[in-house]
């Protein structure tokens, strides 16, 4: 069955254990913080593109974030199917990928929409990757995607394991 609160909880933990902690790592929802917006990204350089390796725990390659990976970013935004019943990060193989977005952008569902600054790809070879976005009041969006990543890939010059 599918637990929004259940799910979401444990994605942003882990999001935010494999990237350090990000803007996004403000407060609990039920705190007044949660509803303030992220701080702009334009108050000086841009947040990096990272690749996290989940069997290995750590961020592997960490990336300027360039026009290039912004287009790759929306073309995944431009992607989304719907919200992710399923969603089942794996913690034996797989990466995440992070792209922070240089401006707000919107996502609409076929119910909602909502502005994102930040996407997170779960990427795990023979699965449909799933994305994770936080909206500006950092309320999680689990979603079904239906990208190829390999233009990220190939841009990145990084060849997964699994």
């Amino acid at each position: 069955m599918f637990r929004p609160s259940s799910l979401a909880a444990i994605a942003l933990l882990a999001v935010m254990a494999f990237f350090g902690g990000t803007a996004l790592a403000a407060a609990p929802a039920s705190s007044p913080e949660a509803s303030k917006p992220l701080p702009p990204l334009s108050s000086g350089g841009a947040r990096p593109v990272q690749i996290f390796d989940v069997a290995a725990g750590q961020v592997v390659r960490t990336l300027a974030n360039s026009a290039e990976f912004q287009a790759v970013a929306r073309q995944w935004l431009h992607d989304v199917q719907g919200m992710s019943p399923n969603f089942t990060p794996d913690d034996r193989c797989g990466y995440v990928f992070r792209i922070p977005l240089k401006e707000v952008r919107k996502v609409q569902l076929e119910k909602a929409g909502f502005e994102v600054q930040e996407v997170f790809l779960f990427y795990c070879r023979g699965k449909e990757p799933e994305m994770l976005a936080f909206d500006l009041k950092n309320k999680p969006y689990l979603l079904r995607v239906n990208t190829d990543v390999r233009p990220f890939l190939a841009l990145a010059g990084f060849e997964p394991k699994s």
